[in-house]
């Protein structure tokens, strides 16, 4: 692993966004290193920044949560947003629960309702209940 590790760090530092993925993604982890949120963050940005959504979803849930960064709800809600476009469902669900909340964003209980409902289709247990709530409360599209 510690062999593989290496090449991968050595793509990753020549700009290889996958590979900035799985080096920051293994941190996250903590998969034959120490788990490290810091670093994943580290590793992760590149990987977001060129287009990679499951590094753009991890970033959103690290903001969101404070680990490894300071708490920002804004910079959460950013990447959240442009996985939660690609199609990752879990970031679809976190972007409807962003917007029911208010959280990084004003609460927009149809944009939250969208959200909820693409994830939902996915089947995404939670967007199923989001989705239920807002139309128990009238929300509609």
């Amino acid at each position: 692993m510690q062999t593989a590790f290496k090449w991968f760090q050595r793509a990753a530092e020549n700009g290889d966004s996958e590979a900035s993925f799985f080096i920051g993604h293994i941190y996250l982890l903590g998969q034959g290193v120490e788990q490290n949120n810091a670093e994943a963050v580290r590793w992760l940005t590149p990987a977001a920044e060129a287009g990679n959504p499951n590094a753009q979803n991890f970033l959103g849930a690290l903001y969101y949560s404070g680990r490894g960064v300071e708490k920002d709800f804004d910079r959460s809600f950013f990447w959240t947003e442009k996985s939660a476009k690609q199609g990752v469902v879990s970031a679809q669900y976190n972007l409807g629960f962003a917007y029911e909340n208010g959280i990084g964003v004003t609460v927009d209980k149809r944009r939250a309702l969208r959200w909820y409902t693409e994830a939902a289709f996915e089947g995404n247990e939670r967007a199923i209940e989001g989705r239920n709530r807002l139309l128990s409360q009238g929300i509609r599209p």
